[in-house]
């Protein structure tokens, strides 16, 4: 039966800590209790929360971030820099398959790199897969400076935003 994890963030940290390890590894998110927030103070505020996102878009979005860069306002969902570009690139129609197909790409991705990762360890240690991945870095640094030169950063807009992007400079 599928189930939110518990974890209890007053016991000791070393349990907590592994347990936390777990899970996120596991089911990738949880519930946390023994946190020391009043009931009194939690439960109105989960009531509100639930109540907010009951409502209709519409109503959620009269208070949206005025501008990408306000930290404080409803976002809605595919409303970050990435996920909008993405939505803005396909086709209404097409928009799960890209999300769908961006996620895949990514894990194999993370999954190829976690091998890689997981062998360095292996054979040389954790002092060893850091090294290379400061390596790694470094390599990718020194790749983007010409990549860099043959770049303007401009903005483009995407709905109602304007995100910034790497985007080819004209006659270079």
């Amino acid at each position: 039966m599928p189930y939110v994890p518990v974890v209890d963030i007053s016991a000791d940290p070393d349990v907590v800590g592994a347990e936390l390890d777990e899970i996120c590894r596991t089911a990738g998110f949880f519930q946390i209790t023994g946190h020391g927030i009043a009931d009194d103070v939690a439960e109105p505020a989960w009531t509100m929360a639930t109540k907010f996102f009951d409502l209709p878009l519409a109503d959620k979005m009269s208070v949206a971030r005025p501008t990408p860069d306000y930290p404080y306002g409803h976002i809605p969902l595919a409303g970050e820099s990435l996920s909008q570009s993405m939505a803005d690139a396909a086709p209404p129609e097409l928009r799960g398959t890209a999300f769908g197909m961006f996620n895949l790409i990514a894990g194999l991705a993370l999954l190829v790199a976690s091998v890689i990762a997981g062998a360095l360890w292996d054979v040389a240690g954790p002092q060893g897969t850091f090294l290379a991945g400061a390596a790694f870095t470094i390599l990718t640094l020194i790749g983007l400076g010409p990549v860099r030169r043959r770049l303007s950063y401009a903005p483009i807009t995407l709905g109602q935003r304007n995100a910034y992007f790497w985007r080819p400079s004209k006659g270079r």
